[in-house]
């Protein structure tokens, strides 16, 4: 049981579970699940300085981005200029 001042000043209400974990030697901390969630969250790095998975999501949308504006590039230029690059090609090799 703690004194109501320390529970008070820790905001437990009455139904409050604490749990128990060891500090070095002779040294007990008692921490709410919230306060373990909130510690553990804290000391993660922030989503923007590490998310791998995003950039490399980011990286594959400017390709396919990339490829789309080409595709249309080559479909707005149609066949005549794909009939040209043949012909030449055909004409240096003398076919």
């Amino acid at each position: 049981m703690l004194p109501a001042a320390i529970r008070a000043a820790a905001h437990l209400v009455e139904d409050s579970v604490l749990i128990a974990r060891t500090d070095g030697h002779g040294r007990i901390i008692l921490e709410t699940e919230e306060a373990i969630r909130q510690r553990i969250w804290d000391a993660a790095p922030a989503a923007s300085d590490s998310d791998v998975t995003a950039d490399i999501r980011d990286m594959r949308d400017d390709d396919l981005r990339l490829a789309d504006e080409h595709a249309a590039r080559r479909a707005a230029a149609g066949s005549q200029d794909s009939d040209a690059v043949d012909a030449a090609l055909l004409a240096h090799l003398e076919l």
